[in-house]
Parts: structure tokens; sequence; C-alpha cells
């Protein structure tokens, strides 16, 4: 749409210049573009008065008119979806820059148009031309000097830096325009007052030709002539009746000179596109230039004085004045003069200005920036943030039983989210401080290890939207912390080099279908180089495991393995490394493989298993079509504010619940206040249904699919007003409201069917933000 915007703005402005030339009759002109318009004055000494006020007057009318017509068609759009969407918001920016053209260009000075139709009425009532030219340009320059002023003014006191630039740009534009206008007067001037007479090489009498001679006769009395020399044709009075020139001979065989009489290739004189000696220099620039293209376009132009031939131009010899003439527009020449007095001294301090306003822009902008954005976006592509006081520390050794693993941060800029993994699995995590948080605490605990290394990072994401991560490692084994002997089902580790084992699949204490055939056991390997080997076993049995390095990472290696005819019950998995210095180290971790019942759902859409009572209050709610499938395994999640643990499995619209209180009930979390909190209540509104509970009122087609799919008891109350919002999930703008348990979206493409109202994905939406997984 910006794209397209732009490019139909360049086109609204040529045709606002074209209008003002078709009013005008003054034929072809030359347009300079700027930023907010361009320069294409009107000939105000070649017109009078009364079509100059006309010529002037048309061009803000017209954008006015087309900005309007624009944003009424952008009014009649009533959707800001898809193409129609588009089509609003493009028609909407046109119209919305035509009417600020034709609002700029009122100004009373030039270039603006009001500054051509201010010097064209001080004209009507009988100033001259001259006069009335330098008050416009004097208000021009005036009305630039305050444009970029203000800008600088706006943009030192307010932080409205960006319309405070546009002032300066349009005033700096309109002195720019200004200064083209006035060397194309001076150099118009210039033009008019050279003549023909000035560039032509005379004409001879001897080099007459008589109408009697034949082509032989006019080539041999002329052996020496440029052959695009235009010669003169005299009859027996001596009066010239046409033009020849000696290339015109080559078009015959020489055979035939002696026999075809001079006149037959001659060019009626009547008909010679032929200049005065007086003709000014701007005349015969005009003419060479409607002779280009032509079979005359390389041949000189005659001069002739009544009806005597007296000389020619050579085209060569126009040729830098042509192209200053294309430099600086010469079609569109104002009458000569320059700046005067006062005001003229005053429009010199335009570009001194400008630079002012720039420094006072860009400074204001400095004076309110804090020092943490600074930093923040100097620090790379990283995020600036700190970590210190790791538990456990970089290379400890602790117990398999629950560990609490705990992180200080500081950063520039709040911090929005973070999240501790363990192993690459992320953990339920705790941040203290309340908003906007830069120094907090995170705070997390792992429910039992698998003996062997294991892998801490934290991922951190601030306001900005920039990220940092942080990573260390330690081992459990069954002696407990602070020792380093193993247990004896893990032989002790003789390590030379750092090597650490981590992303487990399955993961620790992880469910896979019993009896599936493509089970995929893996981890991860840190290490500073490839390892020499890589050994994946299942309860005790070798598997045929590969080593390859994880893309975009450095000393990363996953190994991996497809595990055959995984039975049911629980299973061991065991890797031994030995890294390329030598070092050995060895991990172990469990998993359980169950099959599919009655009380245990598996989706290998999701490659999860669905539990009771889970299963059943997913089963008896609406299932698949409320609920979508379920996004992760069963996990301990403590509430924030009250410190109680409970269950929790997330749904791709959903957060199931279990809590100590309440035994075997599910409750639905209250994603939808989590995701956007309640707004204020506001009055009732006729025609929807109004809930004083929250004080929100709901339209026909939300509360029909309330109603119908479970109510009060699956979505809660409603917590906003309908509003337009963009979905995360396909980048679409849709009308949605929220409740406290969910989010109900209108489809209106799929209207008339049972998926006219659809839920958000909330489940998916929370458990990325909050554990940055799908």
């Amino acid at each position: 749409v910006a794209v397209a915007v732009l490019v139909f703005f360049l086109f609204s402005v040529i045709l606002h210049e074209l209008v003002h030339t078709a009013v005008s009759r003054s034929g072809k002109r030359n347009v300079t573009l700027f930023p907010f318009g361009s320069a294409m004055p009107i000939r105000l000494h070649r017109s009078n008065p009364g079509r100059a006020i006309l010529a002037a007057l048309v061009g803000p009318v017209f954008s006015l008119v087309l900005g309007g017509v624009l944003l009424l068609i952008a009014s009649q759009i009533n959707t800001t979806q898809g193409l129609p969407g588009g089509i609003k918001a493009f028609f909407f920016a046109l119209g919305a820059l035509n009417v600020l053209l034709g609002l700029v260009n009122v100004i009373p000075g030039i270039p603006f148009d009001g500054g051509w139709l201010l010097s064209a009425a001080i004209n009507w009532f009988g100033v001259d031309t001259e006069s009335a030219l330098n008050t416009g340009r004097s208000v021009g320059r005036l009305a630039s000097l305050v444009l970029v002023l203000a800008g600088a003014w706006i943009g030192l006191t307010t932080e409205q830096w960006l319309p405070a630039l546009a002032l300066a740009l349009l005033g700096w534009s309109a002195r720019e325009a200004a200064t083209i206008g006035r060397q194309r007067g001076l150099l118009s001037g210039a033009f008019e007052q050279m003549t023909a007479a000035e560039f032509m090489e005379e004409t001879r009498t001897a080099d007459a030709v008589s109408a009697n001679d034949t082509v032989a006769d006019m080539v041999r009395e002329h052996p020496r002539y440029e052959t695009d020399i235009p010669l003169p044709i005299i009859n027996e009075s001596g009066a010239t009746i046409g033009l020849v020139s000696m290339a015109a001979s080559d078009t015959l065989l020489q055979g035939t000179w002696a026999n075809t009489p001079v006149t037959a290739l001659m060019t009626q004189l009547s008909s010679v596109k032929a200049l005065r000696p007086d003709s000014s220099l701007k005349q015969v620039l005009d003419t060479a230039d409607t002779l280009r293209g032509t079979p005359a376009g390389n041949t000189r132009i005659p001069i002739i004085d009544n009806g005597t031939l007296v000389g020619s131009i050579k085209p060569s010899r126009l040729a830098a004045f042509e192209q200053m003439e294309q430099e600086f527009g010469m079609e569109g020449a104002v009458a000569p003069g320059g700046p005067v007095g006062f005001m003229g001294r005053l429009g010199a301090l335009i570009p001194a200005a400008l630079v002012v306003a720039a420094m006072a822009i860009l400074g204001g902008i400095a004076l309110r920036t804090n020092p943490a954005d600074l930093r923040d976006l100097t620090s790379g592509g990283e995020a600036n943030v700190t970590f210190s006081n790791r538990t456990p520390t970089e290379g400890s050794f602790v117990g398999v039983d629950n560990l609490p693993i705990s992180v200080q941060l500081e950063s520039a800029r709040p911090i929005s989210s973070a999240v501790i993994l363990l192993d690459g699995f992320p953990l339920d995590t705790q941040m203290s401080g309340t908003d906007p948080i830069t120094q907090t605490t995170l705070t997390a605990e792992s429910a039992g290890l698998a003996q062997g290394p294991h892998r801490v990072s934290v991922k951190v994401v601030t306001k900005s939207g920039k990220s940092k991560t942080d990573e260390w490692g330690f081992r459990a084994n069954t002696n407990g912390a602070g020792s380093p002997a193993e247990s004896p089902t893990a032989p002790a580790v003789m390590q030379t080099e750092p090597i650490s084992v981590t992303n487990y699949t399955p993961v620790l204490g992880g469910k896979v279908l019993a009896g599936a055939t493509d089970v995929n056991i893996g981890a991860q390997i840190v290490g500073t180089a490839a390892p020499k080997s890589a050994q994946l076993s299942l309860d005790g049995k070798p598997l045929n495991a590969q080593v390859a390095p994880v893309a975009g990472t450095e000393g990363r290696f996953r190994v991996s393995a497809t595990a055959p005819n995984v039975g049911q019950g629980s299973h061991r998995v065991r890797l031994d490394v030995e890294g390329a210095g030598g070092g050995r180290t060895t991990s172990e971790w469990t998993f359980q493989a169950i099959q599919a019942d009655e009380n245990n759902a598996y989706f290998k859409e999701t490659g999860y298993f669905l539990s009771q009572p889970f299963l059943k209050y997913w089963q008896e709610n609406g299932g698949l079509g409320v609920f979508g499938f379920p996004i992760s395994d069963r996990m301990q999640e403590t509430a924030q504010g009250t410190g109680e643990v409970y269950t929790a499995q997330y749904f791709e619209r959903a957060r199931f619940e279990l809590h100590n209180d309440t035994g075997d009930q599910v409750i639905l979390g209250r994603l939808g206040a989590l995701i956007h909190p309640p707004e204020p209540a506001v009055a009732e509104i006729a025609g929807k249904h109004f809930f004083p509970e929250t004080g929100h009122n709901v339209s026909d087609v939300f509360f029909k699919y309330w109603q119908e799919n479970g109510g009060l008891a699956l979505f809660g109350y409603p917590i906003t007003e309908e509003l337009k919002e963009t979905n995360p999930a396909d980048g679409k703008e849709y009308s949605v409201q929220y409740f406290e348990r969910n989010r109900l979206e209108n489809h209106p493409e799929n209207a008339g069917t049972p998926f006219e109202v659809q839920l958000g994905q909330l489940g998916r939406q929370l458990y990325q933000q909050k554990y940055g997984k799908q």
C-alpha cells in the first residue's frame, strides 16, 4: 500500500501541474519534482493577468477536489481486512496527501500556487510584472523561512519529530523550487536577448543557384560546399523560390545529373521551416527541437529575411544551450530578477535555518532519549543484560532429587519475559519485582534429575524486542551434592575437556506411544569439537546413532537414533560420549511408553498424551473444536501472587488446571485476562447483550456462540468491548472480544457456517510467551 501510494501521489503531482498547463495554454513544460510538489511556474509575463489568476487557482482546487473524492471512496469501504482493506488504506492515504498538497499550495508566496495567484492579482491592478513577481518571491522566502523555523521549534519543544522534520523539509523544498524558478527566469531572459544573427553563417550572393541550372551545373559550380548548407534557388527576376543542398544530389544516380533540373530537388520557400535574423535564441532552440527526429533534423536551420536566404545555423552550435535548457527547464521561465532588499537577504538565511532546524530536531530527540535505550540500541543484536549468582554454580555436583535453580538479572531496558530451561526443557519460571522490571531474580525448580551432566539456559527478552541467553552446566549423581563420585550404574567421568549433554529426546520423564517403531532417541552434545564417538543405548541395547552438527551453532552436535518397537513400560536411555580430546562422559534418563486407551489418548499431530481427568473434560466440553490439540505434557506451575503449585497442561486454545483444593475437578485457566487485562466498564448499548457483572456489551454473533458452546463455565464474562486486533497466528485483522478465559474472533469469510466465530489460540500464545516454545 505504501509503495502504491507513493507512486500514484507522484502521478497526482504531475496531474496537478498539467492542469496548470492546460488552463494557462502555455504548451509543453518541464517539471522539477520535490518531496512536497514540483516547480513549474506560470508564465506571468506572457499571460494576461486574468488567465494567470485562473491558472494559479486551478491547481489547489484540483488537488483538494481529488483528495476529497479519494477520501469519500475510502469512507464507503467498511472493512479493513484483506484486499478491500488494502484498497481502503490506499485511497485514504492518497486522498490525505492530495488534500495536504492543495492546502500547502495556498501559501501566498512563490513557488506555491498561492504566490503566483498573489503576483497575478497584483499585476491585475496595474502593477508591472517585475514588481508583482518580486512581491511573490519575497513572501515565498519569508514563508519558507517560517516553515523551517516552525519545524525547528516543534522538534525542540515536542516529541512530534516526524511532523517537525516534514515542515523543515517543506520549507527547504519551497526555497529550492523558488531558486530553480529564478534560475529559469535569468536564463530565459538571456536567451530572449540573444538572436539568430549571432549564431548564423552568412549566405553570399555567389551561393545562389539559377532555376535553369541542372544538378550537374550546381555540383560543378559549388565543388567545396558542405553538403548540409542550404543554397537559394532564384528565378530570372532574382527572387528566391526555394532551397536546395548538395546532399540532395546524392539521392540521384550521377549519370542523371546532367538531365535533371535543380528545381526537381528544390524545397519550395513556402514550405521551409525558417527563422528571421532577429529571432531570439529561445525561438531558435524551439525550432531545432521541432526538427529533431525528422529528415531535416541534422540539417542547418535557414535564416530568411524578406524572402531572401541570409544565412543558416549549424545544429552543433546549439548543443551547449540545449543542455542548459534541459537542465534548468527553460519552458517555465519567469521574468528576470533576483532577491533584493531586506526580504532577499532574509531568504539567504534559509539554508542556515535548515541546518539549525535539523540540529534542533535531532537534539530534541537526544535530550528525551533514555541512556539505557541507547545502550540497548548499541549492544548489537543482543539485549544489554548481565547475569550473576547462578544456582547451581558452573561445574558443581548435585543430587538427583528436586533441585532449585535461580539466577539474578540486571537489564538496561525493562524485561518483558524470561524463562529457565533445563536440558532444553522449559521450567515454570518465576520473576520477582513489579513492572517495569530491570533488576530481578529468576527462580524455577526441577522435579528430578537424570544422573550425569545437565545444562541450564536462561532466555531473557526486553521490551525493545531484543533477547539474550546465558548457559552453564552442572552434574547430578546419586551420591549427593558436592561429591564427584558416580553411582555403580553410571561410570565415573574422566573428563579432560568440557563436555555436556542437553536437550534430551524424549524429555526426562516424558511419554511416548507404546509399540511405535519410529520413536526418536537423542540428545545434544556441547563441546569444543566434534566427539570421537557417541553411543546411544536403550534399556542396555545399543542403537545405531548418527552424529551431526547443529545448524547455526558452534560446538554443538546432535546425536540421534530411531528406536524399534518400544514396548509398554518404563525405559532408560544411556549416552556415552568420547570427546575429541579423549575426555569421556555418560548421561542417563528415563521415559514412559504407554498404550492409548480410555484413560490415555495419544495425539500424533502434536506427539502428546491426554490423560484423565483432563481427557474426560476435553471430550465432554467441545474437544478439538473448542480446545484444540494438546501442545505440552503435564507440568507443575506456580500461581502468581499466591505461590500455589498446581498441575497444568496447555492446549492450542486453553490451559487445563488441577488444584489441591478442587481435587479432580478440571478448571480452565483465565487466559483471556492474562493475555488482555480487563478494560473499564462501559454503558449499556441498545441492541447488544449487556453483562452488568463486568460492564461490557456482546453483539448477537458473539453472544450466540458464547451461549451455544459452554457459556459462563467455559468462557467466563466479557472483559472488553468488541475491538479490532491483528491475529498473531495468521497476521490478519479481525473483530474480536476478550472473555475471562478466551478470545472470540469473527471470521466474516466463513459467514453462514459453524466457523464464523472461532476461539483464539490463546493457549499456544501464552505457552510461547512463557516458555519460548511453539
